[in-house]
């Protein structure tokens, strides 16, 4: 049990101390439990959302690597510190000191945790901890070396998001978006279509066509505008290094084309957001030479904006022309769809700003995966026989075991009858005679060896056995213990030592 469960537990338990907790008794408390949760769990939206002030969205990442919105820590502009051209400026040791004076991650430049605990990826160079603007450079570098390096440093990209482990789930690995050159961006293709309210009312938003996604998604802004009633769906939607979100909620959105006749309803899972605004930086159209007269999808492709829908690819395909203009390369290839035509690929000398980098998939947790562990959970357990050791155990366990009046156990030392503890006597004699041998040439040790062990026998630490059943002392049960003498001359107070060594291996040993 988690650690609010077993406090509640602990709590039930002490309300009736004379009678010992019965099985159904923790079913029951149990039941309890689910039940509290599943109601918190349903009332939880609603709570939230009457949080949330009016026409404020909620700032939420899902399934996509992005940076924090956060100002600079050194000269606190509205820039990252990987982007800050005083930080860029210093050398990597000077960065490092910096770094450490602010109490940043060395390994993503950001605050809130340290470098051990950072899920961003590696130094680009040596593969270790840290960020590749705080790499080790030689102090000698010309001023080539010194812009080569600012430039890669610009590309330096930040990865955040928390990553989580989901078994026994098939995931694609499409990377819709990644920046390789320093003076290059990636266009994505969006569009911008008609979407139908409640009342059949008609409103204009973007669309973001994503062929490496499975789903088809929404933001709950859009959702509310259209007034559109959603239905309760579990489910899990998995991104960017297997980073992972939950999903409670899904709607039915009817979409229509801007420029041809064409309609279509798909069912999107509903976010607080899907991604931040694309594209990232502006773009200058006439890189890309568009030819006259053509019908785009999204006239302003090229103008940051946010995305309200996310095509995924059960419909991306479908969209699809056949008709294409390709591109010398460099320039976004134009491609036909029935929203009109979209631009996409890469672009050289897009902005004299460079564009944070912007990767992004969704892929469904399998639903078979699902059904799988529910019936898995349902299998009724076939009766096992115990054997008679186990017979034993619980015999034992409810004969020692108790609750005193503040809770606590009190267990006895489990003892097992019949244990055969092997016969050492052969080792033992060997060992004797060795210290014999040792004692002639050194009759101070013998004394005091003896001295100790008479002492010890005066004690009733140890007492004398016969090679018989007709000796004076008999016991159930006898072990003879090996020994040897431990001395420390310059000890003020016991200079020599016995000591036993009964964990020497024999073949008769028990184990």
């Amino acid at each position: 049990m988690d650690y609010n469960t077993q406090k509640s537990w602990e709590e039930e338990t002490k309300k009736d101390k004379e009678n010992r907790p019965t099985l159904e008794n923790f079913l029951t408390f149990f039941n309890e439990q689910v039940r509290t949760l599943e109601i918190i769990d349903k009332t939880k939206g609603k709570s939230e959302a009457s949080k949330t002030p009016a026409g404020k969205k909620q700032e939420k990442k899902v399934a996509l690597a992005t940076t924090s919105q956060e100002g600079c820590v050194l000269c606190s502009k509205n820039h990252q510190l990987y982007r800050c051209p005083d930080f860029l400026q210093l050398s990597s040791a000077d960065r490092l000191k910096e770094v450490k004076a602010k109490k940043l991650c060395m390994n993503c430049l950001s605050k809130g945790h340290f470098s051990a605990a950072c899920k961003s990826s590696a130094c680009r160079r040596c593969q270790k901890k840290h960020n590749t603007l705080l790499h080790p450079e030689q102090e000698e570098k010309t001023a080539t070396d010194k812009k080569s390096e600012e430039d890669a440093s610009k590309k330096a990209v930040v990865m955040h998001g928390t990553q989580e482990t989901l078994q026994d789930t098939e995931e694609s690995s499409s990377v819709i978006n990644l920046g390789r050159k320093p003076t290059s961006c990636v266009v994505l293709s969006t569009a911008r279509v008609i979407v139908h309210d409640v009342n059949e009312g008609q409103h204009k938003c973007r669309a973001l066509l994503d062929a490496g996604s499975q789903s088809n998604l929404i933001t709950q802004e859009l959702v509310d505008r259209l007034r559109l009633k959603c239905k309760r769906r579990d489910e899990v939607i998995s991104g960017i290094n297997r980073s992972q979100t939950n999903v409670g909620k899904t709607v039915g959105v009817k979409i229509r084309s801007m420029n041809a006749d064409y309609e279509v309803a798909i069912e999107c899972l509903v976010l607080p957001a899907i991604t931040e605004r694309l594209p990232q930086v502006k773009i200058n159209t006439k890189l890309i030479c568009l030819p006259e007269g053509l019908s785009l999808a999204d006239p302003d492709f090229h103008t940051p904006g946010t995305v309200d829908i996310l095509i995924g690819a059960g419909l991306f395909w479908q969209l699809i022309c056949k008709d294409y203009i390709q591109r010398p390369k460099g320039i976004p290839r134009l491609q036909r769809t029935l929203l009109g035509w979209i631009v996409g690929g890469e672009l050289l000398d897009a902005s004299s700003e460079t564009p944070r980098s912007f990767c992004g998939l969704i892929t469904n947790a399998q639903l078979q995966a699902q059904l799988e562990r529910f019936w898995k959970q349902e299998e009724t357990l076939e009766k096992r026989s115990l054997t008679q050791e186990e017979i034993e155990c619980e015999r034992q366990f409810h004969e020692s075991v108790k609750r005193d009046e503040t809770g606590r156990f009190i267990v006895t030392l489990p003892k097992k009858p019949g244990v055969k503890l092997g016969d050492p006597g052969n080792q033992a004699l060997q060992r004797l005679y060795s210290l014999e041998r040792r004692f002639r040439g050194d009759p101070a040790l013998k004394n005091a060896y003896v001295q100790f062990m008479e002492d010890y026998e005066t004690q009733g630490h140890m007492s004398l056995m016969g090679p018989g059943p007709d000796t004076s002392t008999k016991v159930e049960q006898s072990y003879i213990l090996p020994h040897h003498p431990v001395i420390k001359p310059d000890s003020t107070t016991t200079k020599l030592r016995v000591v036993s060594t009964p964990q020497r291996r024999h073949r008769w040993e028990h184990r």
